[in-house]
């Protein structure tokens, strides 16, 4: 016999092999002493149990249920160790912008042969190419400090990632010499401190344009970094999208937990 929880239960060695019998109190000892059998299941002579639904310890769907509870709380537990991760990378992504590439594309007309068109992206390094219709052109990557800055009438195209604006091409004669090529296509990758001067030398068609593209890669965004830690919005927007996940593993290991103790009861 053995005592577990303060109850007692009845098993019998066949062999070398201890077998489950049940409960003493449904169990007819006098019955297994005076009627020795070897004959399986051992657990047939109780009185009240149907026979062959014990044999050899536990009922066969307890063990299943207790694998199934293993697995179900192995699961649980990885889940939630995954979205514990993802909550701490998740804001170093959607801060830095790592990864992030944006792409800006315009076109600008192109009216003879004395404007010269300055083309930069002011944050980080981006590549440029430029698309001659109905005209041939010369390049030149100079410094940003090189070219004069134009009235704020003059600007064509402003925003983070790309800026355009004309200039004379008389303004800046001494850079006129330095340019190259006789382009329809045009690329090259610029820093933040330069700047690609296109200047249409050869214009055939009346309504020539430059169609001008810009792709980069993101670094930072400003409007959700902050020097220490995420902004509420951030941290709002990674509880919403993660919730659900961390509810899952929940379920998972609280009803594995349950089933598992369901299989050790008797």
């Amino acid at each position: 016999m053995k005592s577990v929880g303060g109850k007692e239960y009845v098993y019998i060695k066949h062999g070398r092999k201890w077998h489950y019998v049940g409960p003493l109190d449904k169990v007819d000892l006098g019955a297994l002493l005076l009627e020795p059998t070897t004959a399986l299941p051992l657990n047939g002579a109780l009185e009240g149990v149907r026979a062959g639904e014990k044999v050899s310890g536990r009922p066969a769907v307890k063990v299943a249920a207790a694998v199934v509870a293993i697995i179900l709380v192995a699961i649980g537990v990885a889940l939630a160790v995954l979205t514990v991760l993802s909550a701490l990378v998740l804001p170093y992504f959607m801060i830095s912008g790592l990864g992030v590439e944006v792409s800006l594309r315009t076109e600008l007309p192109v009216n003879g042969t004395g404007a010269v068109y300055v083309i930069s992206s002011p944050e980080g390094q981006a590549s440029v190419s430029v698309v001659a219709l109905g005209s041939r052109f010369k390049a030149l990557v100079a410094p940003a400090p090189s070219v004069p800055q134009p009235p704020s009438a003059s600007w064509l195209v402003l925003s983070r990632e790309l800026t355009v604006y004309s200039v004379d091409a008389e303004s800046i004669s001494n850079l006129l010499p330095s340019f190259s090529g006789d382009h329809t296509s045009y690329s090259a990758v610029l820093e933040p401190e330069q700047v690609l001067l296109v200047w249409p030398h050869e214009v055939w068609a009346s309504q020539a344009s430059l169609k001008v593209s810009v792709t980069k890669k993101l670094e930072k965004l400003e409007s959700t970094a902050q020097p220490h830690g995420t902004t509420p919005a951030v941290a709002a927007i990674i509880a919403l999208a993660l919730a659900p996940w961390l509810l899952l593993a929940t379920a998972l290991i609280a009803g594995g937990y349950l089933l598992y103790r369901w299989s050790k009861s008797n």
